[in-house]
């Protein structure tokens, strides 16, 4: 799937009934109950300048997203600095009249829920807001992107905090192994750099450099600016054209990347890690997006991975548990230099099981058909997805961008007809032509402690090719200068081998496809159409059943699809001490199979009509969630109830899922974030539950038997602590009938669970130490915390608004911690639970940087709990949790009614938090700093992790 368009699934099938249940699709969007039309309209400015505002009307709220034609691939003489994406952190720290602090203080004030991201082509910069700060918001958008300034300071303090992010890279298995893969797959092309830079090479982009870059890059004619949200597209535009419409255009002819060069294959690659488990890629080059393979390579990438029915996720995780995860990429880019690929991660003496199990099951596409009813479903989630995947306002604001960017601004229709009309024989030949084995790359990310990787794995006939040290992380000059003087077994050292096959080594890959990029359309200066949604959002209705259920549904017309869903009173806190994972185990194994289903046939009965279904466990409950069309919800609510009321837990799934989270389990071991928190939550919650692992402990899994997992569903199935919830195209009537007759004859339950009572926080601080070889340093802090129903929650969230933002990153902390250079990430949250939770503070820093960090952190603190912050700060905090709250907490119809749904099983009604912003508009000052002078005088755990 292209990266462009990774929100853009959807597929059109040839066969009759495919093809009029689309259609029918299509016409309950457009026609069904009271119509509201979305309107797109696409204009060109003088200055050359692409805007495209959407109209949506379903919420008060405003977004604003601006990219810019640059990337990691782009960069031109700067190729391997990583200059776009150092740019991006430079964006918004100061302009030519406004200081950072000023900056901070707008961006605050409109709520701070603003972000940016860099990719090999384009570096996106956003924000979303209420709609009453959208005029400020463009505003602020065109200040500091237009208006740019640049110092030493400014650069220097980004250098460090973009070197830890680098760090950070460096201890991310799956990251290490895409570069390796890419730099095997696309040796000497821009696509195979990383998007960060080369260490060395970053480090010595200048400020003149940045400000050459910024000049010929950030103009008019090489953006794109979307505005989406609760206004007119014309007074949206406008705004724009105020702001944007006199900057003067470069007259620049966009970067363009080189056809990569024919290369002789197969190719492999072994990198030597500090990682305990391997990561793993195999594929092949494909095609840019224009090329018409684009359709039937997405089919086979879904037939391969899409869902738990997927070949790729039966023959690794269901029939053998041979991997912890398992992926496949069809990246068909807008530069020449695609790929096909499958990435799995696994344990070492696993590996050769796993790729030929993985190997042979892609291969069989050349030799095999899809079957009609394969091909139907793979299809079918293609349709669902886009549904699933584009009902928030960001991500619709987002898929329009995508297909500005490309010049065609409704690419995305064109792709859902290219895709429908894929046939069996069209996905084998595109298969054919492309998965040969002289067309084939493989990498693996080898555990140096494992010992010496074997390249006879790969075959006979190797010649070695290349050998180095990985430039990603020591730089590209000891890249360079380590070339041909490694040995195996080295840290970091990597190996490139050709195959010699006497039937493979003449091939060259050369493809047939066109070399032009054709996607771009002809525009007159203004272009619109219409979306559509199908009629509007409802409230919250409850119904209880006599036995103590209930359901709980929000109706939303506006969208095509429902979300359903339990909630099961228990979680993590109904676990009895020595059975850490239980939970994890038992919400698995509800899908594992029923008395009249086995576990394929219950992923099949929704993934084939284009849904899924999950299950999950969070600290006060299991639960199981669904997303389906919205005509499917009642299939979906007869599933989840034959999965809760009926699972028989058979012995041979048990082993299977056990198998599968103990290797899990092994994966979590190499990432410094996971390993600190686990470490934090056990020392914190003592013998309480809460501070178990989510997936348990080695020991505790292995000691689970039948008998312990039955006793814990007995406990469980009492109607009275479930909470079955639908959202979405649905009628609440209709469904609450088929809850009577699901439901209705389950008597309340005798069986009580054991309460584990309050957590016994340690009345002295506690201090734990973990050294590592990674690349950074974790830090967490945990402090005693609150009931969710304490009033003193209220404060606790004002508090992280103060101290670090709400879900991006403000605040103090991010203030003070990245102006001085010290983190990449830093954030403070509260732990709202049923029983007393946290109040947390996290950060990743790199070594001889620990103390310093840890300093300012407390020197925060110390200043919040005994000095009131000031009126225009409380305010901005205030702003930034409430527009925060309204535009990711409650997104989505399914969000507000999980919200809602998780209050109820606390027993506190599901109209608990409407009165939320009130609530926290009536926290003064003086209350802030008596509750953080509270809240943080208590004793604390404190936990470093990694490089000291």
């Amino acid at each position: 799937m292209t990266a462009v368009l990774s929100d853009l699934t959807l597929t059109k099938d040839t066969s009759m009934r495919s093809f009029n249940r689309f259609m029918l699709l299509l016409l309950i969007l457009s026609l069904s109950g009271s119509v509201l039309a979305q309107r797109v309209v696409r204009q060109e400015l003088d200055n050359g300048l692409v805007v495209v505002a959407l109209e949506n009307h379903s919420s008060p709220t405003a977004t604003v997203r601006v990219y810019v034609r640059t990337g990691g691939a782009y960069e031109g003489e700067y190729q391997g600095a990583g200059i776009s994406h150092f740019y991006e952190h430079l964006h918004g720290d100061a302009t030519t009249t406004l200081a950072k602090e000023e900056i901070s203080i707008w961006d605050e004030s409109l709520g701070g829920a603003s972000n940016a991201w860099t990719s090999k082509t384009t570096t996106c910069y956003y924000q979303v807001t209420t709609v009453e700060f959208f005029d400020s918001l463009v505003e602020l958008m065109a200040e500091t992107l237009l208006r740019q300034d640049f110092n030493d300071e400014v650069i220097t303090s980004q250098k460090g905090i973009i070197t830890k992010e680098i760090n950070m890279n460096n201890d991310e298995a799956p990251t290490r192994l895409y570069y390796r893969f890419l730099h095997t797959l696309y040796p000497d092309s821009p696509v195979s750099d990383p998007i960060l830079g080369y260490p060395d090479m970053f480090m010595a982009v200048t400020e003149e450099d940045l400000r050459d870059y910024y000049g010929e890059r950030y103009t008019p004619d090489n953006m794109v600016v979307v505005v989406a949200g609760d206004l007119s597209a014309e007074e949206m535009i406008a705004k724009v054209k105020e702001e944007f419409g006199d900057e003067v255009p470069s007259g620049i002819e966009p970067p363009t990347i080189p056809s990569p060069e024919p290369l002789m294959g197969p190719r492999y690659s072994v990198e030597y890690s500090t990682f305990d488990t391997v990561q793993f890629a195999f594929g092949w080059r494909t095609v840019p997006l224009w090329a018409e393979e684009l359709y039937p390579l997405d089919i086979l990438m879904n037939a391969l991975s899409h869902g738990r029915s997927s070949r790729l996720y039966q023959a690794l995780r269901e029939e053998r548990a041979l991997v912890s995860s398992v992926d496949v990429s069809s990246h068909t880019p807008t530069y020449d230099a695609g790929s096909f690929a499958v990435y799995l991660a696994t344990e070492p003496e696993k590996l050769a099981e796993a790729y030929a199990v993985a190997y042979d099951e892609v291969m069989a596409m050349r030799d095999e058909l899809l079957s009609d009813e394969e091909l139907e479903r793979v299809k079918n989630g293609f349709l669902a997805n886009h549904l699933f995947y584009n009902e928030e306002l960001t991500d619709q604001a987002s898929q329009l961008a995508s297909d500005a960017l490309l010049g065609d601004i409704e690419f995305s229709t064109r792709y859902v007809e290219g895709c429908h009309g894929v046939t069996a024989e069209e996905a084998r030949e595109a298969a054919r032509k492309y998965f040969s084995p002289d067309n084939l790359f493989v990498t693996v990310l080898w555990p140096a402690s494992s010992g010496e990787f074997d390249p006879a794995f790969f075959g006979e006939n190797l010649e070695l090719v290349e050998s180095g040290l990985s430039g990603e992380k020591v730089g590209y000059a000891g890249w360079q200068e380590s070339l041909g003087t490694v040995e195996h077994g080295d840290p970091d050292s990597y190996f490139v081998y050709q195959g010699l096959s006497t039937a493979m080594v003449s091939n060259e890959h050369r493809f047939d496809h066109s070399r032009v990029n054709d996607l771009a359309v002809d525009y007159p200066a203004t272009w619109e159409f219409d979306l559509y949604e199908a009629g509007e959002g409802g409230e919250i209705e409850l119904f209880t059943l006599d036995n103590g259920l209930r359901l709980m549904v929000l109706e939303d017309h506006s969208i095509g699809s429902a979300t359903v869903g339990a909630l099961i009173d228990g979680g993590l806190r109904a676990e009895q001490p020595g059975d850490a994972g239980a939970m994890s185990l038992i919400a698995r194994l509800l899908l594992g199979g029923t008395e009249s289903r086995t576990n394929e046939e219950i992923n099949l009965t929704l993934e084939e009509r284009g849904g899924f279904i999950h299950s999950s466990t969070s600290r006060d409950y299991a639960q199981l969630s669904a997303k389906v069309l919205g005509e499917d919800a009642p299939l979906a609510l007869e599933l989840i109830t034959d999965c809760l009321r009926n699972s028989t837990f058979p012995a041979e799934r048990i082993e299977l899922e056990r198998e599968k989270m103990l290797a899990e389990l092994a994966v979590q071991k190499d990432d410094p974030f996971t390993q600190a928190f686990k470490v934090a939550r056990k020392t914190f919650f003592g013998e309480h539950p809460y501070g178990h692992p989510y997936l348990g402990e080695e020991d505790s899994l292995v000691a689970l038997d039948r008998d312990d997992l039955l006793r814990y569903h007995d406990e469980l199935l009492n109607p009275e602590k479930i909470i079955l919830l639908v959202s979405g195209a649905v009628d609440s009537l209709s469904l609450y009938q088929q809850l009577e007759e699901l439901w209705g004859d389950l008597p309340r339950s005798s069986v009580k669970s054991a309460d584990p009572g309050n957590p016994q926080f340690s009345t002295e601080e506690q201090s734990i130490t973990i050294p590592t070889e990674r690349e950074q340093t974790v830090l967490c802090w945990y402090w005693p915390g609150y009931k969710l129903d304490d009033g003193k929650n209220y404060t606790m969230h004002l508090l992280d608004s103060v101290l670090s933002g709400v879900y991006l990153p403000n605040g103090r902390l991010h203030s003070y911690l990245r102006g001085e250079g010290l983190v990449y990430a830093v954030h403070a949250f509260g732990q709202f639970t049923f029983k007393p939770g946290a109040f947390i503070i996290y950060l990743g820093t790199e070594p001889g940087k620990v103390e310093r960090a840890a300093e300012i952190v407390r020197r925060e603190l110390d200043l919040i709990a005994s000095e009131a912050v000031p009126a225009d700060e409380l305010e901005r905090g205030k702003t930034m949790l409430k527009v925060s709250r309204f535009v990711y907490d409650l997104s989505t119809a399914s969000a507000r009614l999980n919200e809602a749904a998780y209050y109820e099983l606390a027993g506190l009604g599901y109209s608990f938090a409407d009165d939320f912003a009130e609530r926290i508009d009536e926290i003064t000052a003086e209350e802030l700093r008596s509750f953080a002078d509270e809240l943080l005088s208590q004793p604390f755990t404190f936990v470093q992790y990694g490089n000291l």
